[in-house]
């Protein structure tokens, strides 16, 4: 995910970043590693093959879990065929 950030970043400034940093808010901790070039690369290649997948499917089947149908679905307080 911070590679895909990091696209922005270059297209505003110019320069790649030389770290990646997440704030481990629970934690109260930081991990920083060095930006990859290659990782940064196939980062990219998996976001377009992931939209491309998503943009030529045509068939969307439910795939419902007990959470997403009790705290996410905006049916969930409804009768649904495919509530576990």
């Amino acid at each position: 995910q911070l590679y895909l950030y990091s696209i922005a970043i270059i297209n505003e400034y110019g320069v790649k970043p030389k770290y990646l940093k997440w704030n481990l808010f629970k934690d109260r901790n930081y991990v920083q590693i060095e930006f990859n070039d290659k990782e940064f690369e196939g980062t990219k290649e998996w976001a377009i093959k992931t939209i491309e997948s998503i943009e030529n499917d045509e068939n969307f089947y439910p795939n419902p879990s007990a959470y997403f149908c009790q705290n996410i679905c905006d049916m969930r307080k409804c009768a649904c065929e495919y509530k576990p």
